[in-house]
């Protein structure tokens, strides 16, 4: 099943962006453009710019592509290629997308951790504290480059993780990347009082975490 990019659907290029609401009441935000190019750009720079009311995990171009694929072929089969089961399925609401959200992705659980400490009550703690964590984190395996190829992703994230931190330094920002385990941007992390993430169990953080090693001497 394909978009015909070249013919524009009746009422425009337009996708409706569902928004976090509560099921009874579902919210839309409706995007619109002037080629399908444009739409798919629209629709990714929304989610981005949205983290917080989009799906956890749709910021991807990949995802927006497949998400308005199936919104128009749905909405208008005759704008599509593809085979006549395809095509009812996706007017029907019952198709499955060609590619669903990866929530493995180390930029999908940083978004998601991000936008969870926007909704939180923040505590810092103080500057000699974060230096002594962002030593043993940069010294540390898990320790790891989360970036990838797409560029607004990573400026996002970063926009965003500075927002939150401010102009708090330890000066060793350039060694911390992402912690694989707790999904967190290590630069960011080091000074939170709590910063509510949750560890893998595969990678486990390793003894010499000082996430376990505050969690012993506080329990």
């Amino acid at each position: 099943m394909r978009v015909i990019q070249g013919l524009i659907p009746p009422t425009g290029w337009h996708f409706r962006q569902k928004l976090a609401s509560s099921p009874q009441r579902p919210q839309y935000q409706l995007i619109q453009a002037q080629t399908y190019d444009q739409l798919v750009e629209n629709v990714f720079r929304f989610r981005l710019n949205n983290l917080e009311i989009v799906p956890s995990g749709t910021a991807t171009r990949e995802q927006v592509a497949s998400d308005i694929q199936y919104f128009i072929c749905g909405k208008f089969p005759g704008n599509c290629t593809g085979s006549k089961a395809d095509l009812n399925a996706a007017a029907a609401g019952k198709g499955v997308r060609s590619v669903s959200p990866n929530y493995n992705r180390p930029t999908n659980r940083i978004e998601s951790w991000l936008v969870m400490l926007s909704q939180r009550d923040l505590r810092w703690v103080d500057q000699a504290r974060a230096i002594e964590r962002a030593n043993i984190c940069a010294g540390c395996k898990l320790n790891q480059r989360w970036s990838t190829g797409c560029k607004p992703c990573n400026d996002n994230i970063n926009r965003r993780g500075l927002l939150i931190r401010g102009s708090r330094s330890t000066w060793l920002e350039p060694k911390l990347k992402s912690c694989v385990s707790y999904g967190t941007l290590l630069e960011l992390s080091v000074w939170l009082e709590e910063d509510w993430a949750a560890p893998r169990s595969r990678p486990a953080p390793p003894a010499q975490c000082w996430k376990l090693a505050e969690a012993l001497t506080t329990a």
